[in-house]
């Protein structure tokens, strides 16, 4: 995503010419901040479980460990495009006659740990093992990084390192070049890794041996696992501008900038080599009532992921105007209403295009979101340049619904008010049930919204109400037919094997829907190993074209991310939650 900047010798003019000699100039109104200087005060929406970047799939542990600990690559804010942070440029990429692909680094002299040691390829190797090993907890991440067969160090050339992927898979790149990098000697002073081969590790066999004979492994994730190295601050150390001052669990997280960090030297600098706080306190706001009051009193100087109706409330408060700027940008979180593929009663792409006619998807935005959403037609986001802009919106419309039903063979044969069908020599209704977390206020009037609209359709839909957890088991167990959900994207291409592969349609996967077949699973899998990314566009589209045929769930929509930044701060906005990087402000006042 390239930035455009060809406006602003326009608006250089507009200004110049709208301040010519002998106007009257306005003076900048003088503003008093209740907070001046450092610290700098931002809201974190939940509490972090742990600050250990392996063992952690937290977003709001990823907000406060980003600071602290850096990765061969990141993501600039702003542009939403890898930049490179303890490497210094992106992997030259090799294809070789066997197959295997190659990514090779060279990491930057400079880079330093705490106490001053450099940053190594021993360093990187360790990262990669410690994740590896069977035994630590980053099974989550292990699945990202099944294509990885070996890393490559050149003992001629310090700082060189090639990672080698088995197989070709678009993610591969990214993958590797956002790895986050832990210090060997910190995490394992006794260097019970290095004995082993990370080809070894990837080897499900050679590991299951390893298991078995040598209580290293083991040994090791005990300790890595441990709370020692997830909240003992002595014991989170990275290669970051930051370092873990206090953690008052339910209350404040505190960081403090490095005084020499090993970034200050270098030259050609990009957002994540860039601190600007000396200080950064994090405080911890679950209840969104008490994040807007704390930005009313002036006690933050930014948040992010804000309740709708209270962000519309604070546009409308003179403090917050004069005090803050407010930032909508699009996500890449993704809402709609899940169906139950495999149910006889859903089974019929025609019942599910006929249920996505009797969602009112605009009134829900503009009811229940305040308008901070975007609609959508398929599963990706529109903020991907592959988005299928041609498709058209399925529209609210009860008569095109109840046409889809009676096409597809429901009828009122008792004149009961509800449609009916015989299904394996068995009359049934159509009569669905729709789950709802109880927790979820949006969820619950979404349901009855949705509920009322199907009654019109002759369709009776009876709203369950649940905890989270007993709705994952239902989902797992395929127990459902109806169900409000969302899923949140990174800023790569997208992968549809883990939501939308038949491989993925098994208890423990994410395809809980029963979507696809050997058509889509062809797409799904062309997608994963094309690395032209238009040629990968091309199937991006089909496979949206393919999706909209089937209707597998029902599109909704994604929201606009809500986030506010004292204007004594120059910082920008980012769909990156929590909605802004907090080294890049620079406190103006």
């Amino acid at each position: 995503m390239k930035v455009n900047l060809y406006w602003l010798p326009l608006a250089i003019v507009i200004y110049l010419f709208s301040s010519c000699a002998g106007d009257p100039v306005d003076k900048e109104p003088v503003i008093n901040f209740n907070n001046e200087g450092n610290p700098i005060y931002v809201r974190l929406a939940n509490e972090p479980d742990r600050l250990n970047p392996l063992t952690t799939v937290n977003t709001y542990s990823r907000t406060v460990i980003e600071q602290i600990h850096a990765s061969l690559m990141t993501f600039d804010p702003v542009s939403l495009e890898m930049v490179p942070q303890l490497v210094e440029g992106a992997p030259a990429v090799e294809e070789h006659e066997d197959g295997t692909i190659s990514y090779t680094f060279q990491l930057r002299g400079e880079a330093t740990w705490t106490d001053g040691k450099p940053v190594t390829v021993e360093d990187v190797a360790f990262s990669f093992k410690a994740m590896f090993n069977p035994k630590v907890n980053s099974a989550p991440y292990r699945g990202y990084f099944d294509f990885i067969g070996d890393i490559l160090v050149y003992p001629d050339v310090p700082g060189k390192f090639s990672v080698i992927a088995n197989k070709k898979y678009i993610l591969a790149e990214p993958a590797i070049s956002n790895m986050v990098v832990l210090p060997e000697h910190v995490f394992d002073p006794e260097q019970i890794m290095a004995s082993y081969q990370l080809s070894d590790l990837v080897d499900p066999a050679k590991v299951e041996k390893l298991l078995k004979d040598d209580p290293g492994l083991t040994q090791f994730a005990e300790q890595f696992n441990g709370t020692e190295f997830s909240r003992n601050k002595d014991y989170i150390v990275g290669a970051g501008a930051y370092e873990l001052d206090s953690w008052d669990e339910g209350n404040k997280i505190v960081l403090k900038r490095k005084q020499n960090w090993w970034a200050d030297a270098v030259v050609d600098k990009n957002s994540s080599l860039i601190a600007h706080p000396a200080e950064v306190v994090f405080r911890i706001l679950k209840d969104q009532k008490t994040a807007s009051t704390a930005l009313k009193g002036g006690e933050l100087d930014a948040a992010g992921q804000l309740d709708s109706k209270d962000f519309s409330e604070l546009k409308d408060n003179k403090f917050v105007l004069e005090q803050f700027d407010l930032h909508t940008p699009t996500s890449a979180n993704v809402y709609y209403i899940g169906i139950n593929n495999k149910n006889p009663k859903l089974s019929d792409k025609r019942v599910r295009r006929a249920l996505a006619h009797l969602i009112d998807v605009d009134a829900v935005i503009e009811l229940l979101y305040d308008g901070y959403a975007e609609r959508l037609v398929g599963p990706f986001p529109k903020i991907r340049p592959y988005y299928h802009k041609d498709l058209p919106l399925i529209e609210y419309d009860v008569n095109k619904a109840i046409a889809l039903l009676e096409e597809a063979g429901w009828q009122d044969s008792d004149d009961d008010g509800v449609f009916d069908k015989m299904i394996d020599g068995q009359k049934v209704d159509m009569e669905l049930s729709y789950l709802t977390t109880q927790s979820s206020e949006f969820g619950s009037k979404l349901s009855l919204m949705f509920q009322e609209n199907a009654s019109k359709a002759k369709v009776r839909v009876n709203i369950l109400s649940k905890e989270f957890r007993a709705i994952s088991a239902d989902l797992k167990n395929r127990d459902f037919e109806l169900v409000s959900r969302a899923y949140g994207l990174d800023p790569l291409p997208d992968d549809p094997k883990q939501f939308w592969h038949t491989s993925s349609d098994t208890p423990n996967g994410s395809n809980r829907w029963g979507f696809g077949d050997a058509e889509s699973d062809a797409l799904i899998d062309s997608i994963r190993t094309t690395l032209d990314a238009a040629e990968r566009a091309v199937l991006y589209k089909q496979f949206q074209e393919l999706f909209y045929e089937e209707q597998p769930i029902i599109m909704l929509f994604s929201p606009k991310e809500k986030i506010a930044i004292s204007k004594r701060l120059k910082g920008e906005p980012t769909i990156l939650k929590p909605g802004f990087l907090v080294n890049t402000f620079e406190v103006l006042k």
